[in-house]
């Protein structure tokens, strides 16, 4: 293994391992050079010192001597017989209920290397946590645009996806793969990223570039339904106030603020109106292989509204949004729309510039085990008569 003992050359694959940079949020150069020594290429030190993070909070363990500094990992080979004292530090909405397998209590913990060990050390959250998983927007006032929110039932993580328009009123979207709560669990912030990919005709994960950030994103949750969201893109802010998206099936209450002119023409979505297969709903991938494009689902009671976040010819992020369908038995049948609207970002957005132009169509063939197929076919647009099939998995984060 070339990056065993060379942090510099494990960064770089772990950043190509990762493909679009999700793992560079959560680890640090401190777990870098720990995982580096931990691999090196040295016979290692036969009482390796290990901590294991538990419980519904966060937070991080330090060491003395330095070594140690858990963010995703926490190993180090400290010389045999060193004393060894470990420190816990919460992150902020967290407490450090304690240590077990080795220590006890919540002071420091104090060990020694002269052989292998695993301490645990548990951080619990300080108040309860919301999931609030789904599709928001402002309501039809602003329809057309909005964030994807997926979240981590175990952790409280959110990995998110806002979409909406560039200056010339084409469609953007933009990537939030980590952040940090408040102490109360009421607001989450995080940096905001602009991806470029391989175009999604002859996708490549290997050209995926996370890039820097572009900005900051900070959602600040009234109740579990309505939440205000504020940007910094480009050195641009705004705020908004939204509200998740519910189940519905009139027009009023429909996602994406869809008028009934702007519903898919589509006698097989009318005629097939079985209930919808559970456990549809989140955020899917094409797995390593197709890092960096997805499709977030929205059940609908007997349809769901889906948003597909891509790469366009030139490799800029763009999306498709499927607002209904229909279901014939475990496959869900619905029309592709591309969209157009006046620019989004800092502006009075514009609702009436909204453009919806069907492309084609999309096809979810849902597995017994929990995976999906997604099909999908261009009618007209520059991707005319591309027709492609890829396997998708819910993605985890």
């Amino acid at each position: 293994m070339q990056a065993a003992g060379n942090p510099d050359a494990l960064s770089s694959a772990l950043n190509s391992v990762s493909g679009m940079g999700f793992l560079v949020p959560l680890i640090s150069r401190d777990d870098i050079n720990n995982i580096a020594a931990y691999l090196g290429d040295a016979p290692l030190n036969q009482a390796v010192t290990a901590v294991n993070i538990q419980g519904s909070g966060s937070g991080f363990v330090i060491s003395t001597p330095a070594g140690i500094n858990c963010g995703a990992l926490c190993v180090w080979n400290f010389a045999p017989n060193t004393s060894v004292v470990l420190q816990a530090v919460p992150k902020i909405g967290s407490t450090f209920a304690g240590w077990s397998e080795g220590c006890t209590g919540t002071a420091e913990c104090r060990v020694s290397s002269s052989q292998a060990r695993t301490v645990t050390a548990r951080f619990e959250r300080n108040g309860p946590l919301r999931d609030y998983s789904g599709m928001w927007w402002v309501g039809p006032s602003e329809s057309g645009w909005g964030i994807a929110i997926n979240q981590r039932a175990e952790s409280g993580q959110q990995f998110n996806k806002l979409y909406a328009y560039d200056d010339q009123g084409q469609p953007v979207w933009y990537s939030m793969p980590a952040g940090q709560w408040s102490e109360n669990f009421a607001v989450y912030r995080g940096p905001l990223y602009r991806p470029r990919s391989a175009s999604l005709d002859r996708y490549d994960a290997t050209q995926l570039q996370l890039g820097a950030a572009v900005g900051e994103l900070t959602l600040r949750y009234i109740d579990a339904d309505r939440a205000e969201m504020s940007y910094r893109i480009n050195g641009i802010s705004a705020t908004k106030t939204l509200s998740r998206q519910l189940p519905g099936d009139s027009s009023a209450d429909a996602p994406f603020g869809l008028e009934v002119r702007w519903r898919p023409a589509c006698q097989f979505c009318r005629d097939n109106r079985a209930a919808a297969p559970a456990q549809v709903g989140g955020l899917w991938w094409g797995e390593s292989a197709e890092d960096g494009w997805s499709v977030s689902i929205a059940p609908q009671r007997a349809s769901f509204f889906a948003i597909w976040f891509t790469f366009a010819l030139d490799g800029s992020p763009t999306w498709y949004v499927m607002p209904s369908g229909g279901w014939l038995g475990s496959r869900y049948s619905a029309t592709m729309f591309r969209v157009q609207a006046g620019p989004w970002l800092g502006r009075v957005y514009d609702p009436t510039r909204l453009i919806m132009s069907p492309v084609g169509s999309v096809s979810f063939d849902v597995g017994s085990s929990g995976d999906m197929r997604f099909t999908y076919r261009f009618d007209s647009g520059v991707f005319t008569n591309l027709v492609q099939s890829k396997n998708l998995a819910r993605r985890t984060f």
